[in-house]
């Protein structure tokens, strides 16, 4: 029987804890922030599995460091990290590699940017400015003025946004229209890979895909046929063979790990999948959607990862591209969310079974909101829509308080259409 440590906090890390403790061959799953609180939790009769969620102990080298001491990581190494830690560096991969991309500039400093943004003919509707390290998922910017284009660059290149992340550098991508998917890809050692099944991410807080952008509202899977075909799915299976196969050859494989491509069904192209980003993590809320149903299908969520991490891979006989299950979750977040959500909120309905229905904890402290993204609500089901009902199901979507005998809280805020892409076409 092994354990299992998972580095990280939220969403993202409760489904993994739950998919990879449901497996027979696991004895005891911890998750925590901390490194060595964690080890010291673990009966460390055997060096147990590290699974690391959030990307900056990967960028920081953690998974090197633990391999060096013996243990099985499901983590890249510091190396392959910096695709997601500079968007510039990923540019470079992807043009050597011949993998689709928007055409991207990569500038240095405030004057190229400058003459970039006021270079005659150019539009700010035509491109999107990127800040080139970790923004927490929030460095991106579409101007719709070449006033907030110069704003927006200004302040990257002088370190007033995002943290400071890309006060050396900023990217000018072109701007693509299409559908956006999210495909999470394990990676073994050399050409070993699986492409989990695709999701789709609603970011925008308000249904109809409107309000502010947001880590995640919300996510749906397998995405169907009728939003990405067997063509495009090849294609998609192609960028992901020359991306590999790029990393390599630029001198920073990624191994014993994820990739994580954010596609765009790009108009401009005719509708093959263009790469907008590249992670090395489980992505979040798609990790929420996926391993629920990766558990539906059969699938040994633990048996995965550690043949990934121990560079022999172990694909499942299932065919990821073609399940016969689906899955769709919902994010219960707080009012005011996400400039200043509410707190202290209690959470009712936690506890509950509700069928075919996983609750995934991430901003809650002692039964009570201590978050933006309070917890996730995932359903599975035959067909999409069954999954949907379920999901909805749970959630004490008319706030009848804690005698609904569902899952809710006062200032919840969530949204009904999750899904509306594909259900449009069931």
């Amino acid at each position: 029987m092994g354990e299992v440590l998972i580095l990280g906090s939220g969403g993202r890390e409760a489904a993994l804890e739950q998919a990879i403790g449901a497996s027979d061959e696991v004895e005891r799953v911890v998750t925590t922030n901390n490194l060595q609180e964690g080890l010291e939790r673990l009966s460390r009769h055997e060096k147990p599995l590290v699974v690391v969620g959030p990307e900056a102990p990967l960028v920081a080298g953690i998974a090197d460091e633990l391999r060096a001491e013996g243990y099985p990581v499901f983590g890249v190494g510091k190396e392959a990290a910096r695709y997601e830690a500079s968007k510039s560096l990923a540019v470079r991969m992807m043009r050597s590699a011949g993998v689709l991309h928007p055409a991207t500039a990569i500038v240095e400093n405030w004057r190229t940017a400058e003459r970039y943004i006021n270079s005659p003919g150019r539009h700010p509707l035509s491109y999107v400015i990127k800040a080139d390290g970790l923004a927490g998922g929030k460095g991106v910017v579409l101007p719709q003025s070449r006033f907030e284009a110069l704003d927006a660059a200004y302040g990257m290149l002088r370190g007033k946004q995002f943290g400071g992340v890309s006060h050396d550098v900023i990217n000018f991508a072109d701007r693509h229209h299409g559908p956006e998917i999210s495909a999470m890809v394990v990676v073994g050692d050399t050409d070993e890979f699986i492409i989990l099944p695709v999701a789709q991410d609603h970011k925008r807080r308000d249904d109809g895909d409107e309000g502010p952008n947001t880590g995640g509202m919300g996510a749906y899977a397998p995405v169907p046929r009728s939003i990405m075909s067997e063509q495009q799915y090849g294609q998609l299976q192609e960028s992901v063979e020359k991306t590999l196969a790029g990393m390599r050859a630029f001198g920073a494989p990624l191994e014993r790990g994820l990739l994580y491509g954010g596609f765009m069904l790009s108009e401009e192209e005719g509708g093959k999948p263009v790469v907008i980003e590249y992670n090395v993590r489980f992505g979040d809320p798609e990790t929420q959607v996926i391993m629920p149903l990766l558990q539906a299908a059969g699938v040994d969520v633990y048996r995965l990862l550690r043949s990934a991490a121990e560079g022999s891979l172990e694909a499942p006989t299932l065919d990821m591209s073609q399940l016969a299950v689906s899955a769709l979750t919902v994010c219960l977040a707080a009012e005011g969310y996400p400039e200043s959500p509410v707190k202290g909120d209690r959470i009712w309905g936690l506890g509950e079974h509700y069928p075919n229905v996983t609750v995934q904890p991430a901003g809650i402290k002692d039964g009570k909101t201590a978050g933006g993204r309070v917890l996730y609500v995932t359903g599975t089901g035959t067909t999409l829509t069954e999954a949907a009902d379920a999901a909805y199901a749970a959630i004490d979507t008319q706030h009848g308080g804690p005698e609904s005998g569902k899952v809710g809280f006062p200032s919840m805020q969530f949204r009904t259409d999750i899904g509306h892409q594909a259900l449009a076409h069931a």
